[in-house]
C-alpha cells in the first residue's frame, strides 16, 4: 500500500498517468500512476509498483546519460552558476563562515554549489557522496552522510527524486551539528504547473517522485522533524510566468520548423539562442517569501542547539 511520504495518510486518490521523461525508466517502471493526498494535498509517484533497488540502479547507471541534454545549454550552465552562489550566499547569512569546517553535499552532480560554498566558506573542508569528474579531487573529499557530523549540508534538487524523503531528511538531521544548516531546494511544481516537459513536442514529466509545492513543503518541515528549526522559507529563479513564455516560444519554434524547414535551416539554432537569452535575463535567486511565484522552492534549517 503506498502512504503519503509527508503526512503518512493512505487517503490517496488517482491524479493521473506518469509518464517519466527517461525511455529506460519507463522501461524499468511502466505504467505508472501519480497519487495525490487528500488530506495534505501532495502529489507523487505510486511507490506500490516501483522496486528500490531498481530505481537506484537506474539513477546510477541511466539518470544522468537520459536526462543531460540540458548540459549542452549556455542558459542552464547560467543558471547552475548563479544558483551555487546564491545558495552560499543564504546559507552564510545564518551560520558565521568561521564556525564552519565541513561541508557535505548530498549529490553534488556537476559541482557547481559546492565550488561556490568554498569561495564563501575558504576555511571549510567539503564532501559528498556523489564524486563528479569535473570535480577538483584535490578540494572534494568522497564521504557519506554517516562520516560527520556537518556543519553545512546541501541538498539542492534531490528531494523530489527519493521514495522515502521524510526518512532521507531524519538520516541527515542525524548528522548534522548542533546549530548546523540544512539548505534545500526542491522545483515549485506541486500544482502541477512545472510538471511537465517536452521531448519532440510530446509531454513527459520531469522525473521527480514527489511534486512539492510551498504549502506541502512547509508541512512537510513543520510536522515531522521537531529538531529542525525553519530558518528562512521562499522561492527562487524564474518566474513562472517567464518560464511559461519560454515554453511557448520553444512550441512556435517547433511548429515553424515543421512547417518549412527547408526555409529556415539553421533558425533552429537562432531559436534557441533567444530562449537561452530570455531565461538568462530573468535568472534572479534573491528569495521570494511573499508571493511563491518562482520556479524553485528554497528553504534554509537549522538543528538547534540543546543549550
Amino acid at each position: 500500500m503506498t502512504i503519503c511520504v509527508s503526512c503518512g495518510s493512505t487517503n490517496l486518490e488517482f491524479a493521473g498517468k506518469y509518464l517519466h521523461y527517461g525511455e529506460k525508466f519507463r522501461e524499468f517502471f511502466p505504467d505508472l500512476a501519480i497519487l495525490s493526498c487528500k488530506q495534505c494535498s501532495l502529489l507523487q509517484v505510486d511507490h506500490s509498483s516501483v522496486d528500490e533497488q531498481k530505481l537506484t540502479d537506474y539513477y546510477r547507471h541511466f539518470y544522468r546519460k537520459e536526462i543531460d541534454f540540458v548540459t549542452l545549454s549556455k542558459s542552464h550552465h547560467a543558471l547552475w552558476n548563479e544558483r551555487g552562489r546564491a545558495l552560499a550566499r543564504l546559507a552564510a547569512q545564518h551560520i558565521k563562515p568561521v564556525k564552519v569546517s565541513k561541508i557535505f553535499e548530498v549529490g553534488a552532480g556537476y559541482g557547481y554549489n559546492l565550488m561556490a560554498f568554498q569561495k564563501q566558506f575558504e576555511n571549510a573542508q567539503l564532501f559528498t557522496d556523489e564524486l563528479a569528474s569535473n570535480l577538483p579531487p584535490q578540494s572534494v573529499t568522497q564521504a557519506n552522510l554517516e562520516d560527520g557530523p556537518y556543519d553545512i549540508i546541501i541538498m539542492s534538487h534531490v528531494l523530489e527524486h527519493l521514495m522515502y524523503p521524510k526518512e532521507f531528511v531524519l538520516r541527515v538531521a542525524r548528522n548534522l551539528r548542533q546549530g548546523g544548516l540544512l539548505v534545500i531546494e526542491v522545483p515549485n511544481e506541486g500544482n502541477g504547473q512545472f510538471v511537465y516537459q517536452e521531448k519532440n513536442g510530446i509531454p513527459f514529466h520531469t522525473g521527480h517522485l514527489t511534486f512539492f509545492s510551498e504549502k506541502v513543503l512547509r508541512l512537510f518541515f513543520h510536522n515531522n522533524f521537531k529538531e529542525l528549526c525553519i530558518k528562512q522559507f521562499g522561492t527562487a529563479g524564474p518566474t513562472i510566468a517567464t518560464m511559461a513564455k519560454v515554453k511557448m516560444l520553444k512550441r512556435i519554434s517547433r511548429r515553424l520548423l515543421g512547417i518549412f524547414p527547408p526555409l529556415l535551416r539553421g533558425a533552429e539554432r537562432l531559436f534557441e539562442s533567444v530562449i537561452e537569452r530570455k531565461i538568462v535575463a530573468a535568472l534572479n535567486f534573491s528569495n521570494d517569501t511573499n508571493t511563491f511565484n518562482k520556479i524553485y522552492l528554497r528553504i534554509v534549517l537549522t538543528r538547534e542547539d540543546e543549550s
